[in-house]
């Protein structure tokens, strides 16, 4: 309602510096549960374009959707294509729980070495979309897996540069 509110709790890991260059450090901010109509993030500029960049926004909560109805949890397990693919460097990777539980969701290269962690904690019934920049890597093919309870998934993706 154009009033902004700072997240009560706020905890950063690592610990938020300030201003680190172009060091393109990666950040988890975690809050306590809050109802609102955005989200503003602020803090040092970085880097020679004098922006903050965020290459992952996910917001996680059991909030009501905008016909004011509680949103509809899934069924299911599931792991969606991830989308665009082929990428160039970055897409979106989605998957659905149908109960709260450990989630770990890895990315591994064609001989099966882990290339990149995505998401390895708990993690509410819901449906998440998580995104992933490989700049690092080269072009190829990449498969991407998620394991939790006794679901266990994995799909293949393409990287073209």
């Amino acid at each position: 309602n154009g009033q902004w509110t700072n997240a009560q709790g706020l905890v950063s890991t690592p610990q938020y510096p300030g201003s680190n260059l172009a060091n393109f450090e990666t950040y988890q901010l975690s809050f306590d549960p809050t109802t609102g109509d955005g989200i503003r993030l602020a803090g040092e500029p970085t880097g020679q374009g004098h922006y903050i960049g965020v290459a992952e926004l996910r917001v996680m909560g059991t909030g009501t959707t905008s016909s004011g109805t509680p949103p509809r949890l899934p069924k299911d397990y599931g792991l969606e294509q991830n989308y665009p693919n082929p990428f160039n460097p970055s897409t979106t990777i989605m998957y659905s729980l149908p109960v709260a539980g450990h989630v770990v969701l890895e990315v591994f290269n064609v001989i099966g070495q882990l290339v990149a962690t995505l998401v390895d904690g708990a993690e509410g019934a819901g449906r998440y979309s998580v995104g992933f920049v490989a700049t690092h890597l080269a072009d190829g093919v990449y498969f991407y897996s998620i394991k939790t309870g006794n679901f266990v998934e994995t799909k293949r993706m393409i990287l073209l540069k």
